[in-house]
Formats: structure tokens, C-alpha cells, sequence
């Protein structure tokens, strides 16, 4: 996703402000890809 841009400024701020970003590569760090994965069906 880094390489995922917005046009508007203000716009990709707000994200930057309010949560805390992280990335994971799934393949090398399947422990956490199993904790995302128990949360999202949680909460679908």
C-alpha cells in the first residue's frame, strides 16, 4: 500500500492522524494474518 497515493491532501491526512498504519507480509508472519483474520470474522 505504500505505494497508494491520494490526489487530495487533505484526504490522506485524515487516515495519518487517526490510526496507526501497519503492514505484514501474510507468508512471513502468518501469526498475525491468523489474529486479522479471528478479528474480521468477529466483527462480520
Amino acid at each position: 500500500m505504500a505505494d497508494k497515493r491520494f490526489e487530495d491532501e487533505g484526504v490522506a491526512n485524515h487516515p495519518n492522524k487517526r490510526f496507526a498504519s501497519a503492514n505484514a507480509d501474510r507468508e512471513e508472519r502468518s501469526d498475525i494474518e491468523a489474529v486479522h483474520r479471528a478479528e474480521v470474522m468477529l466483527i462480520s
